[in-house]
């Protein structure tokens, strides 16, 4: 992919159903900081309490394995 080719996307414009009747328009940016990112940390978290309470013990080491 060439340099700048994402460039100027973070404010294209994206529209999505919300319902069977309503469409909702806004930029890219604003999807990803209001409907992106908190359904992805709501996952992380919801996998995370899954864990634990099935007795798997999961901790910052094991997130961290790997980064030297």
């Amino acid at each position: 992919m060439p340099a700048g080719a994402l460039d100027g996307l973070d404010a294209r414009e994206i529209t999505f159903p919300v319902g069977k009747i309503v469409a909702r328009t806004m930029t890219a940016k604003d999807d990803l900081k209001t409907c992106a990112l908190p359904n992805m940390f709501f996952r992380i978290t919801t996998a995370y309490n899954i864990l634990r309470h099935k007795g798997i013990i999961v901790g910052k080491i094991d997130v961290l394995t790997g980064i030297e």
